[in-house]
């Protein structure tokens, strides 16, 4: 197996996209609030300066990734995107709902005319 560069997105200032492709460089987070987990995902980061801050996601995901609350957030997070619609049309991705909590959303995107996966990273609450 071929050894990764891995990136830490702590202290990182703006939300960030990662877009999910084959690049050799890991980008890990913390995030679902105190439960203080750290996903990842390889492929490369797009800043989106400002974009979802304003979505208090701490209520339903703050511990983790919460089997039950997930569908209530990723609501939540949808309704943010329509009422904040983005060039990249971004949606939650709920084929990957159970890996979605505080500060790591999954989602489907279109960028440069094919659709895309990846995942938004808003901060950590704690």
């Amino acid at each position: 197996m071929e050894a990764k560069d891995v990136y830490e997105l702590v202290g990182f200032n703006s939300t960030a996209l990662i877009v999910r492709a084959k690049t050799g460089m890991d980008f890990d987070a913390q995030a679902g609030g105190i439960a203080c987990e750290h996903p990842g995902c390889e492929g490369f980061v797009i800043a989106l300066p400002e974009y979802a801050t304003e979505v208090d996601d701490c209520p339903l995901g703050c511990w983790g990734a919460r089997p039950g609350k997930q569908v209530e957030l990723a609501d939540l997070i949808d309704s943010h995107f329509v009422a904040n619609p983005h060039p990249f049309g971004f949606t939650v991705d709920r084929e990957r709902i159970d890996e979605l909590m505080e500060g790591w959303w999954p989602v489907k995107f279109t960028l440069l005319g094919s659709m895309q996966t990846g995942y938004i990273h808003t901060g950590n609450c704690d």
